[in-house]
C-alpha cells in the first residue's frame, strides 16, 4: 500500500459523512414546508376542530368582526378593548375575517401557530449552533398535543413568538445592551397580548446567564404573608370567588363546577371554590368530571352564550370557575 494512501482515505471520510448526513437549506426548507402542510390537514378537514376552548374563541372573533354591522349582536356584546393578555387571537383573526368567513380565519391562525412554533424551534437552534439542521423538526409531531387540544390559541401562538424572541435574543447577546433592550422590550410588549405564561418562558430563559455572572433579576415573587405559596394563593382566589357567588344569590347559588386535573393552577382553584360553597347550608354544588355527567355539560352549555340563556339577565351571573344562577 503506498504510504499516502491511508491519510487520503481519511481525509475522504469527513467528506462522505457530510454528504450523507447534510441537508442544504433549499432541502431543510422543503422539508418544513411539508411537515407543516402534514400538520395542516386534520385542521383543514374540519372547520370546527374539537378542541376545548376553540369554540368560545371562534364565537368571540365572530363577534368583534360583526358587531357593528349586526344588529341582533350589537342588542347584547359591546367590544370594550383594553390593555390586557390574550389579545393576539383578537387582533388577528377578525381582521383576517374580512377576506374570509370566520371558520377559514380561525383556521389559518391555526395553521400560523404551527408555523410560529417549528420555525422558532428551527432558529433558536439556528442560532445556538451556527446552521441550519433538520433536527429541530423533530417538534413536528409534538405540535398535536394536550395544550393545543384545550385549545389556548393565544398561549400556542405566544410560545411560538418566545421561541423566535429567544433566538433574536441569543442572536444578539454580543450586541449593545440598548439594542438588546428594545428589541426585548418589542418581544415582550408582543408576548403579553399573546399570554402572560409566554412572557414568563422568554423571561426565565434570559435570566439563565453565565454562571459567573449576576442574574438579570435579584429577587423572586413573594406571595405576602398571606400565602405560603402558589398553591395557597389559587385556593385563596378560588374561596373568595365562591364568597362572592354566596353574596350575590343571597346564600342560594346553584353551582355547576368542571372539574379539570390537567392544570395545576386550574386544579388549586378549584379547590378552593367547591371547599368554600361546600359550606354555604343553601347552595348546591354540582362536580362534572371529564368525561362524566354528560347530560350536565351539555344542559349547562345553554348558558355559555347569553342570546341562548332562558332566564332573565338580572337573575344570571358568570364566575371563573362555574355558571351560576339563582334558584
Amino acid at each position: 500500500m503506498p504510504a499516502g494512501a491511508r491519510p487520503a482515505l481519511l481525509a475522504d471520510e469527513p467528506q462522505s459523512t457530510a454528504r450523507a448526513g447534510h441537508f442544504s437549506n433549499a432541502q431543510i426548507a422543503a422539508l418544513f414546508a411539508i411537515l407543516v402542510a402534514i400538520a395542516s390537514i386534520p385542521v383543514l378537514l374540519y372547520p370546527w376542530p374539537p378542541l376545548g376552548d376553540y369554540i368560545n374563541h371562534l364565537a368571540r372573533m365572530h363577534v368583534i368582526a360583526t358587531v357593528r354591522s349586526d344588529p341582533d349582536l350589537a342588542r347584547f356584546y359591546q367590544v370594550d378593548w383594553q390593555v390586557i393578555p390574550n389579545l393576539m387571537m383578537d387582533l388577528i383573526v377578525p381582521v383576517l375575517q374580512r377576506v374570509m368567513n370566520v371558520y377559514l380565519a380561525g383556521q389559518t391562525y391555526t395553521i400560523m401557530c404551527f408555523v410560529v412554533i417549528l420555525s422558532g424551534t428551527m432558529a433558536l437552534n439556528r442560532q445556538l449552533y451556527g446552521r441550519w439542521s433538520v433536527l429541530p423538526l423533530i417538534a413536528f409531531p409534538l405540535l398535536y398535543n394536550s395544550v393545543f387540544l384545550v385549545g389556548t390559541m393565544n398561549y400556542l401562538f405566544g410560545i411560538g413568538l418566545s421561541l423566535w424572541a429567544l433566538a433574536a435574543w441569543a442572536a444578539l447577546r454580543e450586541r449593545a445592551m440598548p439594542l438588546r433592550l428594545a428589541i426585548s422590550t418589542l418581544f415582550v410588549l408582543a408576548l403579553f397580548f399573546c399570554h402572560l405564561f409566554s412572557v414568563g418562558v422568554y423571561a426565565l430563559d434570559c435570566n439563565e446567564v453565565d454562571p459567573s455572572d449576576q442574574g438579570l433579576y435579584s429577587a423572586q415573587v413573594s406571595f405576602g404573608s398571606r400565602y405560603a405559596n402558589l398553591a395557597d394563593a389559587y385556593k385563596a382566589w378560588g374561596a373568595d370567588s365562591a364568597k362572592w357567588a354566596i353574596a350575590q344569590t343571597d346564600g342560594k347559588a346553584n353551582v355547576l363546577s368542571f372539574e379539570n386535573s390537567e392544570y395545576n393552577i386550574l386544579k388549586f382553584y378549584q379547590q378552593g371554590f367547591d371547599a368554600q360553597i361546600k359550606t354555604c347550608s343553601g347552595c348546591k354544588l354540582t362536580v362534572v368530571k371529564p368525561g362524566q355527567d354528560f347530560a350536565n355539560f351539555v344542559w349547562s352549555m345553554l348558558f355559555v352564550g347569553r342570546t341562548s340563556d332562558p332566564a332573565p339577565e338580572q337573575n344570571r351571573f358568570t364566575s371563573p370557575a362555574c355558571k351560576c344562577w339563582r334558584s
